[in-house]
């Protein structure tokens, strides 16, 4: 079964985000339960969390926005300053014009919110929020 088009702008933003690898970061995720360990220094986490759709009539297509998360995800103490600075990078990234359609797989993507925690475990998180627009045929996904 061919990937949804959400999947595969999910995938997109991994694969940006992960080649080449930003400096300070240890490894690349597709969720927080897949692959991360506590000896790990940051890892950086891409997540899609809403996929919200609406009709447009003319001509008859679905419009999409899909929330997409990148969650910078460190143990070490020191690491606030490092994962600003692999938020920042990942950003640029994600924002460069080049990248802004996804390879014609989106429309347009807009940041949204950032937030930042610390968790019970001695975790430091900064999750930064993007919507990505994109259409298909009506009554399709794909």
């Amino acid at each position: 079964m061919a990937a949804s088009k959400a999947e595969q702008i999910s995938e997109a933003i991994y694969q940006l985000l992960r080649t080449p690898r930003i400096p300070g970061v240890s490894s690349e995720s597709r969720s927080r339960r897949e692959g991360v360990r506590e000896d790990e220094g940051l890892v950086l986490i891409v997540r899609p969390s809403l996929n919200v759709s609406r009709m447009i009539l003319r001509p008859p297509k679905l419009v999409h926005t899909l929330s997409v998360e990148v969650v910078g995800l460190t143990q070490d103490r020191n690491g606030v300053t490092l994962i600003d600075a692999v938020m920042v990078e990942a950003h640029a990234r994600i924002m460069d014009p080049a990248n802004i359609n996804l390879g014609g797989l989106a429309q347009d993507i807009e940041p949204q919110t950032m937030i930042y925690r610390e968790d019970k475990g001695d975790w430091t998180e900064l999750i930064h929020r993007y919507d990505v627009t994109y259409r298909t045929e009506k009554g399709s996904l794909t």
